[in-house]
């Protein structure tokens, strides 16, 4: 917003000139590719189910990459509202549903506090967008029941649409986060190895699903203390199939910071492979900080409430997404034109436009 003149003019003069500052937001578009191969019976014709299938797979992979490159970046928003009043992730209870409350404090602050414009100013309706869990939650209040028990179709179908200032959109990619159990993890200061860790250092595990690709599974924080100068943070990560990990750790306690490649003994992929043994030589003191960590069996969801121009996304016009395949013919490299791999590049970037132009509502689920 921009202020707005206090005094009426005086003939014959200009008004004072209204300064307008022009903010400017940076965002690095990064290339994310992958290559799928199929078989050469799979590749008899192009028309054939499992050649198919493969292309829509890939296609399915891509729009999920879209989506958790953009909920990953949707994470920093600065104005959350935790259900029920509550202060934060880790104060959430198992009976903090998203309520009408939490909804009309959201969108009450961004028409009144924020001036955010709707995002279907014709409507004057904001965009939301929740998981079907807590889409079920607000179509159980008595409220919504109660404004659509002669709507047969609502109630039958399971619509949801507008509700409380808010078009509501349901999508089954939005990030969920419970408390992780150490099972299978172990935490020892080892004292050889190449380390100069001293002092009583703090850590957090977390698992990444790699089909979701988002931090959501969180543990406590783990305390451990040194016994002597210059002594290595040893973790064990379990075996957990199709699931990567982070470590996040630090030297103050409930701040941590996201453990890179400088602060490993050996140079591994990060994230961590599970079952795998990491030496953690120096502890990070900055970068990205550790996940709240939720209560035990509690499941927390995450929607949004989006006004106009709340985020954007780069992408390039001519090259934002570049599918491949390749013949199958002999080659060098495939001399019995026993394969085809099907793969796509996509370039893209996600990105925080206005802070105030959005808020991110937390909340458990009865369903």
């Amino acid at each position: 917003r921009i202020i707005i003149p206090l005094s009426a003019l005086t003939e014959m003069t200009d008004p004072a000139n209204t300064p307008v500052t022009i903010s400017k937001v940076d965002a690095a578009v990064e290339e994310i590719g992958m290559v799928l191969t199929i078989g050469r019976y799979a590749n008899l014709t192009v028309k054939h189910p499992v050649f198919q299938t493969a292309i829509g797979l890939v296609a399915d992979a891509i729009r999920r990459i879209r989506d958790s490159r953009t909920n990953n970046v949707l994470l920093a928003a600065a104005n959350v509202r935790y259900a029920g009043g509550a202060a934060n992730r880790s104060t959430l209870t198992s009976g903090a549903v998203l309520t009408d409350t939490d909804i009309m404090v959201v969108t009450s602050d961004l028409e009144d506090e924020r001036g955010a414009e709707h995002f279907y100013p014709k409507n004057e309706l904001y965009a939301g967008v929740c998981d079907s869990k807590v889409k079920q939650d607000i179509r159980n209040a008595s409220n919504w029941r109660n404004a659509n028990q002669y709507d047969n179709e609502a109630l039958k179908r399971g619509t949801f649409g507008e509700w409380q200032g808010v078009m509501w959109h349901v999508s089954n990619f939005l990030p969920k986060f419970t408390n992780l159990a150490t099972t299978g993890m172990t935490f020892t200061m080892v004292s050889n190895g190449g380390g100069s860790i001293t002092g009583t250092s703090y850590l957090k595990v977390v698992k990444i699903d790699e089909a979701r690709g988002f931090e959501e599974d969180i543990t406590a924080e783990q305390t451990k203390t040194s016994l002597g100068a210059a002594q290595v943070l040893r973790v064990v990560l379990p075996t957990a199939a199709n699931h990567r990990f982070q470590l996040y750790a630090g030297t103050v306690s409930g701040t941590l910071y996201k453990v890179a490649t400088a602060n490993i003994v050996t140079s591994v992929t990060i994230p961590f492979d599970d079952n795998q043994t990491v030496n953690i030589k120096t502890i990070p003191t900055t970068g990205d900080t550790a996940p709240v960590t939720p209560k035990s069996g509690v499941t927390v969801h995450r929607s949004y409430i989006f006004g106009k121009e709340a985020y954007g996304q780069v992408t390039l016009d001519a090259n934002s997404l570049r599918p491949t395949l390749t013949s199958g013919e002999e080659t060098e490299s495939n001399p019995l034109g026993l394969r085809r791999k099907i793969g796509a590049v996509i370039t893209f970037k996600a990105f925080i436009i206005n802070d105030d132009f959005f808020s991110a509502l937390e909340s458990s689920s009865a369903f």
